[in-house]
């Protein structure tokens, strides 16, 4: 199976902040296991973490994961 994502909008930064908003440009994806067994009950956690153009991390961001058979 396969899978995608799509990352939200850039983030702005809060009240008092210097930093502008920032476009998502990259998903760093880290799953909790090194393999999964392909017996349709085997499971894992993945975590996505998006970063801007400057490999600054974009908190608070929604990614969407699908999978096909």
């Amino acid at each position: 199976a396969g899978c995608g994502g799509s990352e939200g909008a850039g983030a702005q930064g809060g009240a008092g902040s210097t930093s502008s908003a920032s476009a998502a440009t990259a998903i760093q994806l880290m799953m909790d296991k090194t393999s999964l067994k392909a017996d349709s009950t085997d499971s894992g956690a993945l975590t996505a973490i998006v970063k801007d153009a400057n490999n600054n991390v974009l908190p608070h961001q929604s990614v969407a994961f699908s999978t096909t058979d």
